[in-house]
């Protein structure tokens, strides 16, 4: 069982220094990571590039606009991960003890493909224990496994364990919520696995990014339908990212967004999972 650290980061460089920091300091560079950077503050980029320099064994993606954290997550899964499996971590997320993937390899089961801490939420997104926010006329929650640290198994990402295809993590607030809305749909409870002791080696603050620059969620959905009878959730990568990218752009912000889009998928070339 082989991992990879994954992370997603967007102007809050001192929280990714911690992160990576406090992950090195237990495993040194014995554990593949891979930083997307959607920074739009040159100085913020320079940061980050030099903190994954200092430490080793950081493959660092920048991406030169807020490609929030769904489609980062994403971008990362089916395009840079190499490894069987990876942990996806929030970059305000840092370790505290060694000992996580030990523990990983002793409760995960070979079925799984989305492990963590697992939660219940309503079709915007919202987590039951959240009185003021969630939809109480909600009577059968979605089951979600919360992405601030999550096991990924990742070549059957973007899949049911029966092999039907389900929608990607996408947008920033509640970005696997299309995905777990689609397992729930099919009836694959197998494809989660809660696994309540990650948290003994971890601390995590919350918000870390949300607080100083909000979600951006200008012109997101504000709520999620089930997966429609017969509906392929299956597009192009390229496309994908694009769509996501450029919500509430103009047509000239969309050809920059393409074409960096275009340069950042050539640097490392893979077979995309999510084809026409």
């Amino acid at each position: 069982m082989n991992f990879s650290l994954v992370t997603v980061v967007y102007n809050t460089g001192e929280l990714l220094r911690a992160c990576l920091a406090s992950f090195a300091s237990l495993y040194g560079a014995a554990v593949p990571i891979v930083v997307i950077d959607g920074s739009t503050s040159g100085r913020e980029r320079r940061e980050n590039a030099a903190v994954c320099r200092a430490l080793g064994g950081v493959s660092l993606f920048t991406v030169g606009y807020n490609i929030h954290h769904g489609p980062g997550m994403h971008l990362a899964l089916v395009r840079y991960v190499r490894t069987e499996y990876a942990l996806l971590v929030d970059s305000d997320l840092e370790f505290t003890a060694a000992g996580i993937f030990d523990e990983i390899g002793r409760t995960l089961k070979p079925e799984t493909i989305y492990a963590g801490e697992l939660r219940r939420q309503d079709y915007r997104g919202f987590d039951d224990f959240n009185t003021a926010c969630f939809d109480t006329g909600c009577a059968d929650p979605v089951p979600y496994i919360h992405p601030h640290c999550m096991v990924v198994r990742t070549r059957a990402y973007g899949r049911t364990t029966s092999g039907a295809w389900t929608r990607p993590f996408f947008r920033h607030g509640s970005p696997c919520l299309a995905t777990m809305i689609d397992l729930k749909h099919f009836g694959d409870s197998s494809a989660l696995q809660s696994l309540p002791g990650l948290a003994r080696y971890y601390r995590h603050s919350y918000r870390g990014t949300a607080q100083p620059h909000g979600y951006s969620l200008d012109g997101c959905p504000s709520g999620i339908a089930p997966i429609a009878p017969g509906e392929v959730p299956r597009r192009r990568l390229e496309t994908y990212l694009l769509e996501q990218a450029s919500l509430g752009t103009g047509w000239w912000e969309r050809q920059r967004l393409r074409w960096t889009i275009r340069r950042l998928l050539l640097l490392r070339p893979a077979v995309e999972r999510h084809r026409d």
